[in-house]
């Protein structure tokens, strides 16, 4: 898979410049890391997803290292079709997300989950259909996909928190933003949404 975007996050900054707060905000935060982010085969990305849901980045990174163990190195569909029961929830899947990365594990036979070479031929709308017929993805797993795994420019997840939560530091707002007024503000930002968001992610840690 290649190295980082296939775009220019230094395109997106300049853009993103020309909101003032988003200008300060790109000060303090300074660069965006998703250059340098490698893209990983969709099956491996979506694991991650699934895993992740409702957990934090330290929590969701101790199970899918337990995982990887268990599986001997990858987590691969056809271990996830012998993989116990046990085993999985020794690892620290609840008994919705093991069901969730097994019908994952069949969705890469059956077609439901496109191939690698056939994701870039699909727009944002189109893969946010397919894959969120799969159980335990929704569409705010599409869109992180979309962002950390396909490398997509102009993403924005309006039902992330810690979004809400950027935008709200990043406007001095007193309460988070709707995710419907989320989207609106968001749309200042485009085409270069995902920029935006790795930006609001930052903000909302305190940087």
């Amino acid at each position: 898979m290649s190295q980082g975007v296939p775009w220019s996050v230094d395109a997106a900054y300049d853009a993103l410049r020309a909101d003032p707060a988003m200008a300060a905000a790109i000060d303090r935060v300074g660069p965006c890391a998703l250059a340098t982010r490698p893209r990983k085969p969709v099956f491996d990305s979506l694991v991650s997803a699934i895993v992740s849901q409702q957990l934090s980045t330290k929590a969701a990174a101790t199970i899918h290292g337990r995982l990887v163990d268990a599986a001997g190195g990858r987590i691969t569909p056809d271990w996830l079709d012998v993989a116990p029961d046990p085993v999985l929830r020794a690892a620290g899947l609840s008994a919705n997300k093991a069901r969730a990365v097994r019908d994952l594990a069949a969705a890469t036979r059956d077609g439901r989950l496109p191939a690698d070479a056939d994701l870039d031929r699909l727009d944002d709308a189109a893969l946010v259909a397919r894959l969120t017929a799969i159980r335990g993805i929704g569409a705010w797993t599409v869109h992180m996909l979309l962002i950390f795994g396909l490398g997509r420019p102009d993403v924005f997840a309006p039902g992330d928190l810690g979004l809400r939560r950027g935008i709200a530091v990043l406007d001095g707002l007193d309460a988070h933003p709707t995710p419907t007024a989320a989207a609106r503000r968001a749309e200042a930002w485009a085409p270069w949404r995902s920029a935006a968001s790795w930006v609001l992610w930052r903000v909302a840690e305190g940087r």
